[in-house]
Order: C-alpha cells, then sequence, then structure tokens
C-alpha cells in the first residue's frame, strides 16, 4: 500500500495505485480522504 507525504499530497498517483491494484481499499481511502481535507484546510488558514 502506498504511503502518502501529508505536506504533498497527490491524488492522481493514489488513483493510478488502485488501478495497479485493481480494487479499491475503503479504509484507506478514508485516510486519504482525511489527508485530503487536512490540506485544504491548511491552504484556507
Amino acid at each position: 500500500m502506498p504511503t502518502f507525504n501529508h505536506d504533498n499530497l497527490d491524488l492522481r498517483t493514489a488513483g493510478i495505485a488502485h488501478k495497479e491494484n485493481e480494487y479499491i481499499n475503503i479504509e484507506h481511502l478514508k485516510q486519504m480522504v482525511e489527508i485530503y481535507m487536512e490540506s485544504i484546510e491548511r491552504l484556507c488558514q
């Protein structure tokens, strides 16, 4: 499972990883969304 740098999140890379695995890990997807939302919050500060 790929790891993500919280300060440099690239959802396109995550999407490619999911395609390669041919399935989406729901818990991993939830974690990605959380990190993405945190990144948005930081940008809006």
